[in-house]
């Protein structure tokens, strides 16, 4: 793990202390990191779920690291992807209220 830690250093350093949003980012992570790391210590299942919810955070701040232009790549892909799955949900259960407001009409 200390070479993960070691990454994500490099990235706080070189990446998120260099514009506002992300020294905003870095103040708020360690404000608010000490008590959730204390809560997940307590549990083994926990432990186990921030280890693999950490993973892409790494691999995405390692690329990022090492090729800042495919780091930027991926993270705007993945906005790209969450922007479009909010719209396809949006539009989903816009049609499902219509639908159910014209079961209750009928």
């Amino acid at each position: 793990m200390a070479s993960q830690v070691a990454v994500l250093r490099e990235f706080r350093d070189h990446c998120l202390l260099r514009c506002g949003v992300g020294r905003v980012f870095v103040a708020l992570y360690y404000r608010w990191s000490p008590p959730v790391a204390d809560f997940i210590a307590a549990s083994e299942p926990l432990r186990w779920a921030a280890r693999c919810a950490l993973w892409p955070v790494v691999l995405t701040a390692s690329l990022y690291v090492f090729s800042p232009v495919a780091g930027s790549l991926v993270v705007a892909s993945c906005a790209l992807g969450m922007v479009v799955v909010a719209r396809q949900l949006r539009r989903h259960l816009r049609r499902r209220r219509e639908a159910q407001a014209a079961a209750a009409q009928a």
